[in-house]
């Protein structure tokens, strides 16, 4: 009825259509609807070939082999020739595209090479104005210091820059507070080994400054080194004390963020209780408190005064 299109009309049981509107004069399996002299142009979708059945070539003994004989000798398998069978060749030994190709005078970079491989920073390469600037050391004191802190470390971290080359780096990471990834650029390292050479060298730098450098000077001591204006003003100061903080990024737990929010700041800090001699050298550093400690409770907790 579809293809009839005949406005008001309904077929019955009785209702049959001419031969002549049917490319073989009737009803067939190739032709099963009608389409000719119908009046009005007829289009019908070709129906879907059906999938062509693919011959699969057997597989053909190898004419260069000798037909095996017909009787075989069962207790002499291990001696019995190997048959083989030719499958062809998948795929052809030439390469129809040439990718190894140049591109003019312009010079190629390996793409497996991450960083640069020469260091643009090297302790041995700057002058003492340099080093100063860097890491706030003379020559004399970075190469000292670095031979003391060695003694902390048994085996030193196993990298492409050298030692000295690793020290200055993380001393210029804690005077200048660059980016790993400038740290990477400038010492033709990845970012993630920058990150790792100051992570493997900072437990030893603080280990030295504990047990080395902050520690309590004696009385006769501060009396010889202190400032002509505190003999005068306070003849017996002994030392100085405060609290600073350091911002921190706000943290996930709604506790720790809440003990580490700072009211004075507006921000997330670490606290700590330092103190310093009259002339200003460093004498003692507290543990780091949350941001919301007072001045007045580390101090009365550590018992100072």
């Amino acid at each position: 009825m579809k293809y009839i299109n005949r406005d008001g009309f309904t077929a019955n049981k009785n209702t049959v259509v001419c031969g002549i509107h049917f490319p073989d004069g009737q009803p067939t399996r190739e032709n099963p609807y009608p389409v000719l002299f119908m009046g009005y142009d007829c289009r019908v979708t070709p129906a879907r070939p059906p999938p062509k059945k693919r011959c699969l070539q057997p597989l053909h003994l190898n004419s260069a082999i000798e037909p095996m004989e017909t009787d075989v000798d069962v207790g002499n398998l291990e001696n019995l020739p190997l048959q083989t069978r030719d499958v062809g060749i998948q795929w052809p030994d030439h390469m129809d595209h040439n990718y190894s190709f140049s591109c003019g005078n312009k010079p190629m970079k390996d793409c497996g090479t991450q960083t640069d491989p020469t260091s643009l920073v090297s302790a041995k390469n700057l002058n003492n104005k340099d080093l100063i600037f860097y890491t706030g050391l003379c020559a004399y004191s970075f190469w000292l210091l670095l031979r003391v802190v060695l003694t902390f470390c048994s085996q030193p971290l196993n990298t492409k820059l050298a030692v000295h080359e690793q020290f200055l780096l993380v001393l210029m990471r804690l005077r200048l507070s660059l980016l790993f990834t400038d740290l990477g650029k400038r010492f033709g390292v990845s970012r993630t080994t920058a990150s790792e050479i100051f992570t493997f060298w900072r437990p030893f730098l603080a280990r030295f400054m504990r047990e080395k450098v902050i520690v309590w000077l004696p009385r006769d001591t501060l009396n010889r080194i202190r400032p002509k204006t505190f003999n005068k003003n306070y003849p017996k100061a002994t030392c100085i004390i405060d609290c600073t903080e350091v911002f921190v990024q706000r943290p996930k737990n709604l506790r720790k963020r809440s003990l580490t929010y700072s009211n004075y700041k507006h921000h997330n800090t670490y606290k700590l209780l330092y103190c310093i001699a009259p002339n200003g050298y460093v004498m003692f550093v507290s543990k780091l408190f949350g941001g919301r400690a007072s001045d007045n409770f580390i101090t009365l907790l550590l018992a100072f005064l």
